[in-house]
């Protein structure tokens, strides 16, 4: 999991400078906490995520989830 974290914090901060996007503080705080959440998360849960200015952290668990899910999808198939 920590090298996830690791990974996903650095594409926070790959986006956010080729963006030139802030609050990359509140992204970095708020990824361990949203990780976390989706690894627990059943098909039917729902997440919302009242702290707007984290939503690229939000984005990129879901881009990691999209990516892994496609690679299962794939060894199905």
């Amino acid at each position: 999991m920590r090298n996830d974290i690791r990974n996903l914090e650095r594409r926070i901060i790959e986006i956010s400078y080729k963006m030139g996007l802030s609050h990359i503080g509140s992204n970095l705080t708020a990824l361990p906490l949203i990780y976390a959440a989706y690894e627990k998360m059943q098909p039917r849960d729902k997440f919302v995520l009242s702290n707007g200015h984290a939503h690229l952290a939000h984005l990129v668990v879901m881009e990691k989830i999209n990516k892994w899910l496609e690679l299962q999808e794939e060894r199905i198939s």
